[in-house]
């Protein structure tokens, strides 16, 4: 009787039967050209080289030529994963334009509390998808001139805050100190969009939980004392960005930081 195979065996059985199945379905187009006489200036053939796995191949090569299919192939991005399946997320969400406030604490007082700055982050969505360059532009310039000089700041606290009016693209959850905070910061963003705030729109969850409350924890063999959550601090804007379905990154509208170089707008 012969000893069944380990783990390592075990994968790479998996991986020639397998895996090798959605390589060469992926590469079908190629399935004329032997392995070994594939075009190595050419990169298609280069990357059905690098997928398909063979019987002699170590370990380290096995993990390498699955973790090259999942991320530059095709067939594992047939159905996008947003945390839940996309068709899912598509009926849930029209994925119009966002623009993400951010905001933080300085460096001075995270210090002082002897923690990592506290950061906050306020987005809504633009209704209309039709954005032009100079309506960008636009936007970016009137945050600079309604958050970044001064930068606009508010406390952020314990009690949770809810906007909502989906119908002009907002839904707002703020933890802020008080009332006063929590409309300080909504009526902002709401006049970069020059919309009337509403206060019947306005709720608030108090939680009776004592977020003082932290004890320690045990790491690699030290105790460290865990931090509060929910911290109380005075957060600062610190840049904004827009996302839009189809570009590969967020365009920066505007920073204060100097980490954004290509922002549209900068403060520094």
């Amino acid at each position: 009787m012969t000893n069944p195979p380990n783990d390592v065996e075990l994968l790479q059985q998996f991986c020639l039967r397998f895996m090798n199945k959605e390589v060469k379905e992926h590469f079908k187009d190629l399935d004329n050209i032997a392995d070994d006489s594939l075009d190595l200036t050419n990169s298609r053939h280069v990357a059905k080289r690098v997928c398909i796995h063979k019987d002699n191949d170590p370990i380290t090569l096995t993990v390498a030529r699955m973790l090259a299919f999942f991320f530059a192939c095709e067939s594992f991005q047939a159905q996008p994963i947003y945390g839940i399946p996309v068709t899912t997320f598509h009926e849930s969400n029209y994925l119009k334009p966002q623009v993400s406030l951010h905001f933080i604490e300085k460096q001075s007082e995270a210090n002082t509390a002897n923690r990592r700055p506290v950061q906050a982050m306020v987005s809504y969505r633009i209704v209309d998808e039709n954005l032009s360059q100079s309506e960008v532009n636009a936007l970016a310039l009137k945050i600079k001139n309604d958050f970044a000089t001064p930068k606009l700041h508010f406390k952020k606290g314990r009690t949770k805050f809810s906007y909502r009016d989906k119908t002009k693209g907002y839904e707002f959850i703020l933890a802020c100190f008080d009332e006063n905070n929590a409309e300080k910061v909504i009526k902002a963003v709401l006049g970069l969009n020059n919309h009337t705030y509403d206060e019947e729109l306005l709720t608030d969850t108090e939680s009776r939980k004592n977020w003082n409350v932290t004890g320690t924890q045990t790491i690699l063999g030290k105790t460290y004392k865990k931090q509060v959550k929910r911290p109380i601090a005075d957060v600062y804007f610190s840049h904004a960005e827009l996302k839009i379905e189809g570009l590969p990154k967020p365009r920066i509208l505007c920073d204060t930081t100097g980490r954004f170089p290509e922002a549209l707008q900068k403060t520094y």
